[in-house]
């Protein structure tokens, strides 16, 4: 394992990616069963944390997951927008998309200097149902619930239950 990638000898992780400079940084007791994807950014996961099958979390500033966090499968985390809004700097990354997938170099040839990147927060002991999608930005709130197929963009307080689309505040738990 690289000095890029520090999981605990207690955990288990099932997928894990790093380039242009990104750091992982996995706690102990915890079961990774989807994909961590570092792109020059730091992905830094606490204690006794679940992240299940097909889920993705993609970061080029900062994610980070707090111990005793659920998240559920099919889940994406986003701190960015992966792209630039304007439609021509884009063209660059559809130019240069098929030879990145040939030599495996997905990602690394991105202009990122218009590209929106804001940090994630999932505090202690917060639970992320199947199927949802935080974009860059959000704090989930300690404790808080975040209902199935919602689309977070906005922070969620602590010990919220949220869902739907928008996702609106259901009642408060703890």
């Amino acid at each position: 394992m690289t000095n890029d990638i520090k999981i605990d000898s207690s955990s288990f992780v099932d997928h894990v990616m790093v380039k242009m400079g990104g750091k992982i940084k996995v706690g102990k007791d915890c079961v990774i069963n989807g994909e961590l994807v570092a792109l020059g950014g730091k992905i830094t996961i606490g204690n006794n944390v679940v992240i299940n099958k097909d889920t993705k979390i993609f970061c080029h500033k900062s994610v980070t997951i707090e111990d005793h966090v659920m998240i559920s499968w099919g889940c994406n985390i986003v701190d960015s927008n992966m792209h630039s809004l304007h439609s021509e700097e884009r063209k660059k990354d559809t130019l240069t998309a098929a030879e990145a997938v040939r030599n495996h170099t997905v990602g690394q040839n991105v202009d990122l200097t218009h590209v929106a990147m804001k940090p994630i927060v999932i505090k202690e002991g917060a639970w992320i149902g199947f199927n949802v999608t935080i974009l860059k930005g959000v704090t989930i709130g300690k404790g808080a619930i975040v209902g199935a197929g919602s689309f977070v963009v906005k922070d969620v307080p602590d010990y919220a239950v949220i869902g739907g689309n928008p996702p609106a505040i259901i009642e408060y738990t703890d």
